[in-house]
């Protein structure tokens, strides 16, 4: 650990299986510091003694947005590196200057394989006054140095163990490549008579082993054998000037473009294309007059980045251009700047930008969101568009599309010709909304639409998506057949009936009791249409009682209007018999009933009818066939006298026999 004496050490309980320990340190640069290798290395968590008086470097891992990594390398008493895991919220000092001789470190990078199952940290510089790199494979907690052949002038990593250092021997500038951390360099170049002050690989450089390299006075040099061998970029009288950074197009591999800036004010930043190209061509006509554009790159999807590192009061910002293979166009942008920032250096990870104020000594980064394109809603593409009929052209169709993450404000137009082409736009506006209402639109043309944000930046066009216009298919209205208008006495379980409406995928069906709908007690409208030209309510109706009811027709597109009102009244409650009675009475009743009452299995024949409108849903019509019901034959019941009187004539003539036979036992 740092400082001058242990002044305390404590191992937790789970040390034995961990390896995990504490330690805090009085002195020169004591801290209280951490180790979870069982001491052998530690890093400075708390209580530094030191300062950051400056940031010189920053080294962001290529996944920055999966694992919240970065290394800072800074300058206080001594040099230092910072690692953070958690997106800057906490820091560990992994290497201090002070562990040895008089160190000095000038760069600090990443493998561009790290978090791929890799954790390699390379930085360079001196001890003593010689030449030296550091390297960790394991994310800064154990760090390993070697010589190297000269003090680097510029540097490019190309995986876990490959790299190009640059360097100036007093008359030449010479590249040098390692492919095994720097233990030999067979591979070395000259490249011009000044010192290097960038290197750049292809987007493809595996398989095209193309690099770029720009040096102190104006010049550009490409080489396509992996660096054996360079030439210049451009004719003697190239437009550039001061120190060069340079980048490869993100599509490079198929329209060989490079960029690159001069420091010097003014001086711009400049398009060449390998192959057509014999002068640099300034592309950033947008940029103020005297910009600093010293540092450039270019995301993966292709955006370029600058960095104008005047003070932000006098021009200085982040300048970025969209599409700086085809456009001119640069915007700046400052905002959450100081007007006293001054931006020094530019690094990329996905599409977020980093940079440090050398005047503030902070690190300042941005988030790009609008390097996106907007995300397109509706109308889909290449559809087909219902809306109203007025005057001969389409209305009512809208545009909508996603929110963009930052965007304030958008940009929509539609056209003709999926090219855009001035003469073939017939709308446009900037709107804050996420959705548009269009004018009427012819019917059967097509047409194309796409969305930007333009506020705060620009983000890129959309997609072009098209659709086509056309009239609304009208539904009318259908004629309610069943219950009758006015009908009396309706069974509370009855069946409604209307006609079949062509166009029609459902029904929408309202019951209620006032004329005016407003609390309807039966509502079969939205998910619960009626998918066919009938319908019988699971629940009895109450007895005695005025119902009001309308249907109306609706299909994927529209609802047609609703059917005039039909009104019918149901049935009133049977009265009670006496108990002589009620079982008779309830057997007649059931009967009645029976014979009144209505179902769906009442209508046998399904007629299947096609229609042109969708294939979605077939309308199907309902016909009503007779269903034969057999008669009860029922015997008439037998008047009270007339049981009476029988049963009177019954006993007189048993009376009348006993008699006879007393009589006839007498005589004999």
């Amino acid at each position: 650990p740092s400082g001058d004496a242990v002044t305390a050490l404590a191992m937790p309980a789970g040390y034995k299986n961990n390896g995990k320990a504490y330690c805090a340190t009085t002195g020169y640069d004591s801290a209280f510091s951490v180790s979870f290798d069982r001491g052998i290395n530690w890093n400075q968590c708390g209580l530094i003694d030191t300062t950051v008086d400056a940031i010189i470097e920053a080294a962001v891992s290529p996944r920055y947005d999966f694992n919240e990594t970065l290394f800072l390398l800074t300058w206080g008493n001594e040099y230092s590196i910072w690692r953070s895991g958690d997106s800057c919220k906490s820091w560990q000092r992994v290497f201090s200057g002070s562990s040895g001789n008089f160190i000095s470190i000038d760069k600090i990078a990443l493998s561009p394989q790290y978090e791929n199952g890799s954790r390699v940290l390379y930085f360079c510089g001196s001890e003593d006054g010689n030449s030296q790199l550091w390297k960790s494979a394991d994310n800064g907690q154990s760090i390993s140095a070697r010589d190297m052949p000269f003090i680097v002038d510029a540097w490019e990593i190309i995986d876990d163990a490959s790299f190009f250092i640059a360097g100036f021997t007093g008359s030449d500038a010479c590249l040098y490549r390692t492919i095994d951390n720097g233990a030999h360099y067979k591979y070395k170049s000259t490249v011009g008579s000044q010192s290097l002050t960038s290197i750049a690989l292809s987007p493809q450089y595996s398989s095209d082993k193309t690099l770029l390299a720009g040096n102190c006075d104006g010049a550009v040099y490409i080489s396509t054998d992996e660096g054996l061998t360079f030439t210049p970029l451009g004719n003697l009288s190239s437009p550039l000037r001061g120190n060069v950074s340079v980048a490869f197009d993100a599509a490079f591999t198929q329209n060989n473009i490079v960029y690159a800036a001069g420091d010097i004010s003014g001086n711009g930043i400049y398009r060449f294309t390998l192959g057509e190209s014999s002068v640099w061509e300034e592309i950033d006509h947008t940029l103020p007059a005297d910009a600093m554009a010293g540092y450039i790159d270019v995301s993966a999807s292709g955006v370029l980045y600058g960095i104008n590192y005047q003070l932000v009061n006098a021009g200085g910002s982040l300048e970025r251009c969209l599409n700086p293979a085809s456009s001119h166009f640069f915007e700046s942008f400052a905002g959450g700047l100081y007007d006293n920032t001054t931006l020094i250096g530019i690094w990329l990870a996905g599409n977020t930008v980093w940079s440090i104020d050398t005047t503030n000594n902070l690190l300042f980064y941005f988030k790009d969101t609008l390097s996106q394109p907007v995300a397109l809603g509706s109308p889909a593409n290449l559809s087909i568009v219902n809306g109203t009929l007025a005057a001969g052209n389409i209305k009512n169709i809208t545009l909508s599309w996603k929110a963009l993450e930052g965007a304030s404000s958008y940009r929509w137009q539609l056209s003709e010709n999926q090219g855009f082409y001035l003469s073939s736009i017939i709308a446009e506006d900037t709107t804050t909304a996420c959705s548009v209402k269009l004018n009427p639109l012819e019917a059967g043309s097509v047409y194309y639409w796409r969305v930007r944000a333009v506020t705060p930046l620009e983000s890129p066009w959309s997609e072009t998506w098209s659709f086509t216009p056309q009239a609304l298919t009208s539904l009318d209205a259908p004629l309610l057949e069943s219950p009758a208008a006015g009908a009396l006495n309706v069974p509370v379980n009855t069946l409604f009936q209307w006609t079949a409406v062509s166009g029609a995928h459902g029904y929408e069906l309202e019951i209620a009791t006032q004329t005016d709908f407003n609390n309807p007690v039966v509502s079969m409208t939205g998910t619960n249409a009626i998918p066919v030209n009938a319908w019988q309510n699971p629940q009895a109706f109450a007895h005695n009682t005025t119902y009001y009811w309308r249907v109306r027709a609706i299909n994927s597109d529209a609802k047609g209007n609703w059917s005039g009102a039909g009104v019918f009244a149901t049935m009133a409650a049977e009265a009670i018999k006496s108990t002589t009675s009620s079982t008779a009475t309830t057997e007649r009743t059931a009967v009645a009933e029976t014979q009144t009452t209505q179902s769906l299995a009442s209508f046998t024949t399904v007629e299947v009818v096609s229609t042109a409108v969708s294939t979605e849903f077939s309308m199907i019509t309902i016909v009503q066939t007779p269903q034969s019901t057999a008669q009860l034959q029922q015997t008439p019941a037998i008047p009270d006298w007339l049981c009476y009187m029988l049963g009177f004539m019954a006993i007189l003539i048993v009376v009348l026999l006993a008699t006879i036979l007393i009589i006839v036992a007498k005589k004999r």
